[in-house]
Parts: C-alpha cells; structure tokens; sequence
C-alpha cells in the first residue's frame, strides 16, 4: 500500500496571513493509493489522479482534499474499482471555489462540501454501485452529479444527494442505470432543480422551500417514483414519466406527487405507462395544475384552494379515475377520459 501525505500550509510573517497561488499536484498509479492534500489561502489549486493497474486485483484508491480560503480549484480523477473521493472547501469565509470529481469504475464514492457563496461542484460517475453526496452553503452555488450504473449488487446502487442553501442555487442530477436515487433540497430564492432518470426502479425527491423555484423531473423506466415539494411564490413543477420526445418508452407503476404553497404555481404531470398515480395540491393564487395519463389503471387527483385557478385531467386507457376539487373564485376544471370504467369527480 502506497501512502502520500501532502500538507501545504504557509503563513506570512507574524500576521499569520494566508498563503496564497498554492499548486499540489498529486498522480498515482497501483493498487491502494491514499493521497491527502491540506491547503490554506488563496487561489490555490490541488489535483490529484488516480489510476489502478491490475486487472485481476482490486484497486482501494482513496483520495482527500481539503482548501480552506476563496478562489481554490480543486480535482480529483479516478479509475478503478472501489475509489473513494472527498473535497472540503471553504469552511470560514470562502466563495468562489470550485470542485470536480471524476470516477471510472465500480463501487466508488465521491463526497463534495462547499461553505460560503460562488461554488461550484459537480461529480461526475461511470458504472455501477456509485454514491455521491454534495453539500454547498452560500448563494450563487451550482451542483452536479452524473451517474451511469448498470448494477451488480449491493444492491445495484446509485444515489445522488444535494443539499444547498442560499440564494440562486443550481442543483442537477443525471442518472442511467439500476435502481437510482436522488435527492435534492435547496432552502433559499431562485432555486431550480433538475433531476433526469433512466431505468428501473428510480426515486427521485425534490424539496425547495423558497420563492421562485423551478423543479423538473423525468423518469424513464420501470417502478418510478418522484415526489416534488415547493413552498413559496411563483413556483414551477413538472414530472415526465415514460416520455422524452414524444416517443413511447415503458413506464409502469410510476408515482408523481407535487405540492407548491403560494401563489401563481404552476405545475404538470405527463404519465405514459401503466399503474400510474400522480396527486397535485396547490394552495394559492392563480395556479395551473394539469395531469396527462395514458396506461392503464391510472389515478388522478388534483386539490386547488384559492382564486382564478385552473386544473384538467386528460386520461387515456382502462380504469381511470379522475378527482378535482377547487376552492374560491373564477377557477375553471376540466376531465378528459377515454376508456372502460371511468369515474370523475369534480367539485
């Protein structure tokens, strides 16, 4: 086992100011590498790459970078199996950072944390059993994670997990493989949230609470499930399930459910597929709920309270059940079925 310790740490005569235009270059290549890279300043830059040999051995690369000031650039490269990655940037005043991650391999883990305002952090995964989790604090920050796993056990895993706070937060995550999850909750104005699923068995969880935010999911495959919650002013949510283009791509046993609390939302639920359920409530002024469905034993409920709303149903296929229920002034419904045992309900 190969074990590098770079620290890099530079004070400035008796003020104990910070260093500053640091470079750590870090490049491995075998079996079980360890590389831990410290730096305190400004305008730093820390890379580290990684590479295992042996075909018929694990590769355990572990790679760690911390930078503790503003306008750092951090990146970390990974090929292998079971590679672990973890960047720590800012912690006490710091903005403008940026972290990259990059993984070919299987099992492999990357783990992103940005204090302050102006990160940037993405990740990026290939194959299965890959995890990454990001976590940013301040405003103007962007996250991204794209995976592609075809699974093998454990049990088939992909997640992704964002987390940002502040204002004008991007958050994306881009998922193609096995049993995908992902997790994003912004707390703060102008978020948007983007969350894009290919394959079996995929859960996908938005929460922003704020004003402002824009939320879009679309879910390709089997078992799908995406839950969307926006508290706030004007709110944007949508999830497409089994669709992309207009083309028909299996989608059975899909569950969409979204929430916006505030006024002039807008949210839609497109289901093509089967064993769909998508539920919208909006509380608010001027909202648009509306539902498209075309499977079989679809199920649709739509709640709106407030004034000059507007909600459809549009549902094609076999047993289909339609629910609207609008509360104030000037609020327009309408259900669209076609099909054997059809129930509408509208209120």
């Amino acid at each position: 086992m190969k074990k590098l310790f770079l620290s890099v740490v530079a004070l400035l005569c008796a003020t104990f100011m910070f260093a500053q235009d640091n470079d750590t270059k870090v490049k491995q290549q075998g079996i079980d590498n360890d590389s831990d890279v410290l730096q305190v300043g400004k305008e730093n830059k820390a890379r580290v790459n990684q590479k295992g040999n042996r075909d018929d051995i694990s590769d355990f690369n572990i790679s760690a970078i911390e930078t503790r000031g503003q306008y750092n650039f951090a990146k970390v490269d990974q090929k292998g199996e079971m590679n672990d990655a973890g960047i720590i940037q800012g912690v006490i005043n710091a903005q403008n950072n940026d972290a990259y991650t990059n993984q070919d391999g299987t099992g492999n883990m990357s783990r992103q944390y940005q204090y302050s305002e102006g990160n940037m952090a993405s990740s990026n995964q290939f194959w299965s059993l890959n995890t990454s989790n990001q976590f940013q604090d301040g405003i103007k920050n962007e996250a991204q994670v794209n995976q592609i796993g075809i699974g093998t056990d454990d049990s088939q895993r992909n997640f992704a997990t964002q987390d940002q706070q502040g204002d004008e937060n991007w958050a994306y995550v881009g998922q193609g493989g096995w049993s995908n999850a992902a997790t994003q909750t912004q707390t703060a104005k102008y978020n948007e949230g983007t969350i894009g699923q290919i394959g079996m068995g995929n859960t996908a969880t938005q929460t922003q609470t704020a004003m402002n935010n824009d939320a879009y999911a679309v879910q390709l495959g089997l078992n799908n499930t995406s839950t969307q919650t926006q508290e706030d002013v004007n709110n944007e949510a949508k999830v497409l399930q089994g669709v992309m283009g207009g083309a028909t791509i299996g989608a059975i046993g899909n569950n969409a459910i979204q929430y916006q609390n505030g006024t002039e939302n807008d949210t839609k639920t497109d289901q093509d597929g089967d064993y769909n359920i998508s539920t919208q409530n909006q509380n608010g002024y001027d909202n648009w709920s509306r539902i498209y469905q075309e499977g079989d034993g679809n199920t649709a409920t739509q709640d709106q309270v407030d004034d000059e709303d507007f909600a459809t149903i549009n549902q094609r296929g076999d047993d289909n059940f339609g629910t609207q229920n609008q509360f104030g002034n000037k609020n327009w419904g309408e259900i669209d079925q076609a099909g054997e045992l059809k129930i509408r309900l509208a209120i």
